[in-house]
């Protein structure tokens, strides 16, 4: 099966650290012990309950509603660069990569120097970040996506409600 979204558990770990509910796109709906993924948004969802406990007399919900994101909504939250500055140095900007090797995925950024060429001739590029799992590689490219904008929130990139 292919997974589409954020699980429950990293949903939980993004809003722990801060991220905004109304940025995800999709949510689980359900009980402790079952949920189903809705392909509508979190905010959605919230209106459509708020409409439905007017008419029910404000009765109370046994379900609860977890929001969730897809590839796209990620992707969405990442800025289009970073900056890393390091003193006495000038500004350096690396950009976002996610990329299939094999049967792994892996995100990392990356700084290319533009016109400083090994002798082979081939553009220099150095590693910043390695953001998935102990061996730097993920199943999904959710999972790596996820992984990186963790990072990014917690060294402040993302700028989160904390």
């Amino acid at each position: 099966m292919i997974k589409i979204c954020t699980s429950i558990e990293q949903s939980k770990k993004l809003l722990s650290l801060g991220l905004d509910p109304s940025t995800a796109d999709m949510c689980y709906v359900g009980t402790e012990k079952e949920h189903i993924l809705h392909a509508e948004s979190y905010n959605k969802i919230l209106a459509w309950r708020k409409e439905d406990a007017k008419k029910y007399h404000n009765a109370p919900f046994s379900t609860s509603i977890t929001p969730c994101w897809s590839l796209a909504a990620i992707l969405e939250l990442m800025p289009f660069f970073i900056t890393i500055k390091e003193e006495g140095e000038p500004d350096e900007y690396y950009h976002f990569q996610l990329k299939r090797e094999g049967s792994v995925f892996r995100s990392k950024w990356l700084a290319s120097y533009h016109g400083l060429k090994t002798e082979r001739g081939k553009v220099h590029t150095r590693i910043v970040h390695w953001a998935v799992g102990p061996k730097g590689e993920s199943d999904t490219p959710i999972d790596a996506a996820f992984e990186m904008v963790c990072w990014l929130i917690e060294q402040g990139y993302i700028k989160v409600n904390k």
